[in-house]
C-alpha cells in the first residue's frame, strides 16, 4: 500500500445542500442571540448614566441658586438642561450598544 495514494484520496468530500441549509441556520440563529447579562449591563449603564446626568446638573443648579440668588430658576433650567444631556447621552449610547450587539449592521 502506497502511503502518497492513501492521502490524495483523503481529499474532504465535496458539501452538500443539506449542510449548506443547516449551517445558514446555525448562522441565522448565532446572529439573534444577545448574552442577557451583557445585555443587562449595557440597559443597566444606560439608566445610571441618565440619573447621574440629571443629579450633577440638578447640584449644579443648586450651587448657582445659592451662590448666583437666582431664586430657584437656577436649579429648574439646570435639571432640564440635565434631563436633554442624559437623553442625548443615552441616545448615543443606545447607538453604540446596537452596533456592538449587531456588527453586521454598521454602516
Amino acid at each position: 500500500m502506497n502511503l502518497e495514494n492513501t492521502a490524495e484520496k483523503k481529499t474532504s468530500p465535496a458539501p452538500d445542500e443539506s449542510a449548506r441549509d443547516a449551517e445558514a441556520r446555525n448562522a441565522e440563529a448565532n446572529d439573534t442571540y444577545v448574552n442577557p447579562a451583557r445585555f443587562l449591563g449595557m440597559t443597566t449603564g444606560i439608566g445610571v448614566f441618565f440619573v447621574t446626568m440629571v443629579l450633577m446638573f440638578a447640584g449644579a443648579g443648586w450651587l448657582a441658586n445659592r451662590y448666583l440668588g437666582t431664586g430657584g430658576w437656577g436649579m429648574a433650567i439646570a435639571i432640564t438642561l440635565g434631563a436633554v444631556a442624559g437623553m442625548y447621552a443615552s441616545y448615543l449610547r443606545v447607538g453604540k450598544m446596537l452596533t456592538v450587539l449587531y456588527p453586521e449592521n454598521k454602516k
